[in-house]
């Protein structure tokens, strides 16, 4: 609006009419949007009344499955528009479930018998979907009975499968949650059993703790067996985590009390006490083993209860009654209960992280002895609790190992691992010296035996020398030693010693570290010789040239530029590529490149940690006719050496790229990287034809030297 040659009065007459008409513009958008909003209230009240359920009922809409079924659900019939139910999914497991599930799914949704079996089978899968192709394409369509009766010959157990049986052998192997959930997925496939069969196949698979005591609460139904066997589970359990009372040392019980058999507190529940009692008269004698008494026996090694020598797995040969007196005066520290040997299955061996790993520590030492008249290295370890036999010598010697047990064996870090069992009363010899004990079988351990301090103990006061390497103790007024095995310098194994090799093994490798001794003078003969011909010892600086043996790309008629995308690399690696690529590009070999054809690349590292670029030319290669010039086999040229008698060897430095590639196909060979795309100029690695291009070359520059003193192999 231009107001420069205006009044004001004209300006405020303009500006009104504008305003006028603005506001008869919104008269007339009010007045449509409230007609609007009329419509969209009278659509919202009457459609409850008029909507139909087409996605409950895919197939029909709700006044015709409720003319089929007029009084069926009358209650829950107006609320059907607002549940939403999925139609259960059928992959081949538990075809009774789905088939119940599928048929309370019909009747509650209305669905039409002859549009039953094609619902169902939009939601077959895996193997079911599979056979329901099958049976539709050989028998057509059908009845739902039908189905349900073809589902159940594919899928159901066969006639050999009874669950009936299977619920009689079932048994409780875990948690009484888990026994009940199998034998309640056995009880949905079979039926008419009465409930007394049921409660007697549940109690039977219990576990013994838990169903004699099931059997005396004589539970009246299946609901009441199941919920008294987990509480006593649950009892089980809170009585095996419970803390084992601190047990005092009684006052000194009269003979007459003694006398007396204790009473048995499961007599009446499991019957009378396993095994024989030994009848203990009135006139019997005892004899009264003092703290003193106690304390030179064990560190004599005798046992308490006879005068023999206590080994583990010691038994005395006549039974006898003692009494372990002490005074009222003596401390706590003196008590029975210290001087009681600790019970073996209460405590978890350990095993030193030394016995585990091999290594030498001031605590430890190797000695030879003989196990079965077989040589044998022992760890003398005083950090392991326990005595330790490596496997391979068990499986070795076939010794006997107590499997009815399950050990575990507590390692350096405090972990638990399980053995493979225990091996009782093995004697071994040490320099004329017998060793009566048990040992643990760990999975892993790098000596093939190791006493702890378990035997340790029973030896009494024993000397270590630690540089002499011995070990002494006394037996009686008998002195033995021990000479352990000096360690040796490093030696090298031969391959028949690595492979032989059993449990943990450290494996080194050693790098010089200087620089390696270059000749710094040569004859001066070999002298003259390199100053005469230095000119082919150089680094070549420029392309070689054109030859009619250049290189060729043939590739297979009507076959498009190969292109394949680049790999990615990590960030070190990239930095060798550009670096290699930009000493190509000095050289002269590799030249910027706009060829459609392109190759990935790739780093290989060699033997002396350096980089090797190679270009993965797979995809061109399989596209290239391949030449059939013959290449020698390694078997013919060791023929051709017969009778010869001295040898050289020429190793051509670079010589691919001692061939150029012919110039139409120097765009094939181009190359991809991440920061730009090159081309080679020269014959590059990696192609089909480059073997046979390098040998017609040589064969040609050596052809009247062939077979004579030169042969060319690479």
């Amino acid at each position: 609006m231009d107001t420069r040659d205006k009044s004001n009065a004209e300006f405020r007459n303009e500006v009104n009419e504008i305003l006028v008409r603005h506001e008869t513009s919104f008269d007339q958008v009010n007045a449509t949007l409230q007609v609007v909003l009329t419509e969209l209230q009278s659509l919202h009240t009457t459609r409850p009344q008029n909507t139909n359920s087409p996605e409950i009922n895919p197939f029909s809409n709700k006044e015709s499955s409720h003319q089929q079924n007029p009084h069926r659900h009358p209650i829950n019939s107006h609320q059907h528009h607002s549940l939403k139910l999925s139609f259960p999914k059928f992959n081949g497991d538990d075809p009774t479930a789905w088939i119940y599930k599928a048929e309370l799914y019909f009747e509650f949704q209305n669905i039409m018998p002859n549009q039953q079996v094609q619902l169902a089978s939009f939601h077959l899968e895996g193997i079911a979907l599979q056979w329901h192709r099958w049976l539709i394409k050989f028998r057509g369509p059908l009845t739902w009975d039908e189905f349900t009766k073809a589902i159940q010959q594919r899928f159901s157990p066969t006639d050999y499968e009874d669950p009936s049986e299977a619920l009689t052998r079932l048994k409780q192997n875990t948690t009484v949650a888990a026994y009940q959930e199998a034998f309640e997925r056995l009880l949905s496939q079979v039926d008419g059993l009465p409930e007394k069969f049921l409660i007697g196949c549940f109690i039977a698979g219990l576990r013994g703790e838990i169903r004699l005591d099931v059997k005396i609460k004589q539970p009246h139904s299946l609901a009441d067996v199941i919920g008294v066997a987990r509480l006593i589970e649950e009892r089980n359990q809170l009585q095996k985590r419970a803390p084992l009372p601190i047990r005092s040392v009684p006052p000194p019980i009269p003979a007459s009390v003694l006398a007396k058999p204790s009473a048995n507190p499961t007599a009446g529940v499991l019957g009378p006490a396993q095994g024989p009692r030994l009848p203990v008269s009135s006139n019997t004698s005892f004899h009264r083993i003092t703290n003193q008494e106690a304390r030179e026996r064990r560190e004599k090694g005798l046992c308490y209860y006879c005068d023999e020598r206590f080994v583990p797995g010691h038994r005395c040969q006549r039974p006898q009654l003692f009494m372990i007196w002490d005074s009222p005066i003596t401390g706590s520290e003196d008590s029975v209960l210290d001087l009681l040997e600790p019970v073996e299955e209460d405590v978890i061996p350990e095993i030193s992280f030394h016995a585990m790993t091999g290594t030498e520590h001031p605590q430890t030492m190797h000695v030879i002895g003989q196990l079965k008249n077989k040589k044998v290295i022992l760890l003398i370890d005083g950090g392991s609790t326990h005595n330790f036999i490596d496997e391979a010598i068990v499986s070795k010697l076939a010794l006997p190992v107590n499997r009815e047990k399950k050990f575990q064996v507590m390692v350096a870090n405090r972990e638990k691992i399980d053995c493979v069992g225990q091996c009782r009363a093995l004697t071994i010899h040490i320099e004329g010296y017998p060793v009566i004990a048990d040992f643990y079988i760990p999975p892993v351990a790098a000596c093939q035996l190791v006493l702890g301090v378990q035997l340790l103990q029973t030896l009494g006061p024993v000397e270590m020398d630690d540089k002499q390497l011995t070990m002494s103790f006394k037996e009686g007024n008998t002195s033995h030693i021990f000479h352990g095995i000096k360690p040796t310098s490093l030696t090298a194994l031969s391959d028949k010693e690595l492979y032989g090799l059993h449990g943990v093994g450290l494996f080194f490798q050693i790098l010089s570290v200087g620089s390696s001794n270059h000749f710094s003078s040569y004859p001066s003969e070999i002298s003259s010789l390199l100053e005469q011909y230095s000119s082919l010892f150089a680094a070549s600086t420029g392309l070689p040239p054109q030859q009619e043996h250049d290189h060729h790309i043939p590739l297979q008629p009507q076959t498009r530029p190969i292109s394949v995308r680049p790999y990615r690399y990590p960030y070190y690696q990239k930095n060798e590529i550009e670096k290699m690529v930009q000493e190509l590009l000095q050289s002269g070999l590799i030249r910027p490149s706009r060829s459609p054809f392109s190759s990935p690349v790739l780093l290989v590292k060699k033997p002396d940690g350096a980089w090797r670029l190679c270009i993965d030319y797979r995809a061109l290669n399989d596209i290239t006719i391949k030449d059939k010039y013959h290449i020698p086999a390694i078997d013919e040229l060791l023929d051709e050496l017969h009778g010869t008698k001295i040898y050289s060897k020429l190793d051509l430095r670079s010589g691919y790229h001692q061939i150029r590639v012919r110039e139409e196909d120097i765009p094939k060979t181009a190359f991809r990287t991440h920061e730009g795309h090159y081309e080679f100029v020269v014959m590059p690695f990696g192609l089909t034809n480059a073997p046979s291009t390098f040998q017609s070359l040589m064969n040609e520059l050596f052809h009247p030297h062939l077979r004579k003193f030169i042969l060319v192999f690479f």
